[in-house]
């Protein structure tokens, strides 16, 4: 009987380090999957720190078409045109809150082509029809409103209004004589568009342009732009 006794404690004394192991092991293995839980935690705090800036610089570039209205009324245009154009600015406030203003700073140039009629005295009155490649230069500074609609996980949606102030230069180039022609003037600057904002900073714009220029050969140019931005 003594020696059963024996047997039985040293047994257990000889098992009792490989539980003691088996079950630092299941630590190990219940650490592992806190770890998941932590970098889980880790996106959640970045997205938190993104959501509570209260400012936020980007920059951004984008592809138009653009539909230009004339005022000179022996210029007849293509119906559409194509452009690109790049900005920066700054969004401000907390992305918790629904209203956000912002100003954003534009370089835009677009593209048109059409044909002008002209007449003259020598000595009768004879039309020439002259090719006409069409340029125009804007730049500008808009003041922007950003309302924010949609809160997702990893981002926000917002709309856009804005109202700005910049510069126009429209230049008009007779390919047939190598002769070029330029107006110069001001222009109220209209948006309207959209805002799709990713906590790694990057962003998509969908934003429509109204351009109401007062110089001379200019009545008014729309534009429907598609474009990338980078908040940082």
């Amino acid at each position: 009987m003594k020696k059963s006794l024996l047997y039985v404690a040293a047994s257990f004394i000889l098992f009792n380090p490989v539980i003691a192991e088996s079950i630092k092991i299941n630590q190990k293995t219940i650490n592992v999957h806190d770890d998941s839980g932590i970098e889980i935690g880790d996106s959640e705090e970045i997205h938190i720190q993104k959501q509570n800036k209260d400012y936020h610089f980007f920059i951004g570039a984008s592809i138009n078409g653009n539909f230009p209205l004339y005022s000179e009324y022996d210029l007849y245009n293509d119906v559409f045109g194509y452009g690109w154009g790049i900005d920066a600015g700054v969004r401000f406030r907390k992305d918790k809150y629904i209203y956000h203003p912002g100003i954003k700073f534009v370089f835009e140039k677009l593209y048109n082509a059409g044909e002008y009629d002209y007449t003259y005295y020598d000595p009768w009155y004879n039309t020439y029809t002259f090719n006409l490649d069409i340029a125009h230069t804007i730049y500008g500074a808009i003041f922007d409103n950003y309302i924010k609609f949609t809160n997702w996980q990893n981002g926000n949606s917002f709309f856009t209004v804005g109202i700005g102030y910049g510069k126009i230069n429209s230049k008009y180039e007779i390919s047939d004589f190598n002769t070029d022609a330029e107006d110069k003037g001001n222009t109220v600057i209209l948006t309207l568009g959209t805002l799709s904002q990713f906590d790694n900073g990057l962003g998509i714009t969908f934003d429509t342009k109204y351009f109401i220029p007062d110089n001379e050969t200019v009545d008014f140019i729309l534009t429907l732009e598609l474009g990338l931005r980078y908040s940082f």
